[in-house]
C-alpha cells in the first residue's frame, strides 16, 4: 500500500464499528494490564497499545495472528501475541481489562459479506451462544476486584447480544454493567444505549459516511470488596 504514511506505521486499517467497542469504553486503558481474547487481525489489540495499555493478545488462528504480526512489526507496536485458545489458555496473572471479541454469526457484516444469507450463520447460532457463554465465564475468572470485561460482537442478534449479557449478569452477581464514555455519537441515529444491557450499534450509523456493520458491545465492572 503506498498511501501516505501506511509504511511508516502511522495508521492501521480498521472498520468504524470495529473501532467503537475500545473508542467507547468508560475506563482507561493506560497503565493497565488488558488480555485482548480472539484478537485477530489486532485492530482493536493496536488500539488498546496506542492508548498505552499493557497487553497480552490471543487468538487460536495462525493465518490471522500472521497478518496481525506483519502490521505489528509496521507499527512498531510492543506487546505479547500467543497462538492459544482460550479455552487452552492459563494465565499467569490477573487483568485489569479484558476485551472478547468471541465467534458470532456476523449478521451484522452482511452489508459487506452478503454471501452471509447464502451459508445460512443461523443453523450455527446454538453452538455460537454456547461458545460465548463460556468465553465470559473463562474470562471472568481472570479479572482483578474493580476489574472490566468489554464484549463485542459484530451481530443484530439480541441473543448474541443483549440477551447473552442479561444472562451473564443474573448468573454473576458479582458484575454490573456500565454506560459508555459519553460522547456526541451516543445521540446520533442508529446508536442505542440500553440500561444494564449495552450499545447496539445499527448499520445505519453513521449513514452520511456510508453506514458501518451491526454491533453490540457492553461494558461489565466486577464489583470489589467495598462495591
Amino acid at each position: 500500500m503506498e498511501t501516505k504514511g501506511y509504511r511508516e506505521g502511522d495508521w492501521w486499517v480498521q472498520s468504524l464499528a470495529a473501532s467503537l467497542p475500545v473508542k467507547m469504553a468508560p475506563m482507561s486503558c493506560k497503565g493497565k494490564t488488558v488480555l485482548d481474547v480472539c484478537c485477530a487481525p489486532g485492530g482493536k489489540s493496536f488500539q488498546l497499545a496506542d492508548k498505552g495499555a499493557i497487553l497480552t493478545s490471543i487468538d487460536r488462528s495462525e493465518k490471522r495472528l500472521s497478518l496481525m504480526r506483519e502490521s505489528l512489526s509496521r507499527l512498531n507496536f510492543d506487546f505479547d501475541v500467543k497462538y492459544i485458545d482460550v479455552f487452552d489458555y492459563e494465565p499467569k496473572k490477573m487483568f485489569d481489562i479484558i476485551l472478547l471479541d468471541p465467534p458470532c454469526t456476523a449478521t451484522g457484516t452482511i452489508g459487506k459479506n452478503p454471501d452471509l444469507q447464502f451459508l445460512n450463520p443461523l443453523e450455527k447460532l446454538d453452538e455460537l451462544m454456547e461458545i460465548q457463554q463460556k468465553m465470559l465465564e473463562r474470562c471472568a475468572e481472570w479479572l482483578i476486584e474493580d476489574g472490566s470485561i468489554i464484549y463485542s460482537v459484530c451481530s443484530l442478534l439480541k441473543e448474541e447480544g443483549e440477551n447473552q449479557i442479561t444472562k451473564f449478569l443474573d448468573n454473576n452477581n458479582r458484575f454490573s454493567a456500565l454506560d459508555p464514555k459519553s460522547g456526541d455519537n451516543l445521540k446520533a441515529e442508529g446508536i442505542e444505549i440500553q440500561k444494564d444491557r449495552g450499545v447496539r450499534i445499527m448499520p445505519f450509523f453513521e449513514k452520511k459516511m456510508g453506514g458501518t456493520e451491526g454491533f453490540y458491545i457492553a461494558y461489565l465492572h466486577a464489583k470489589g470488596k467495598n462495591n
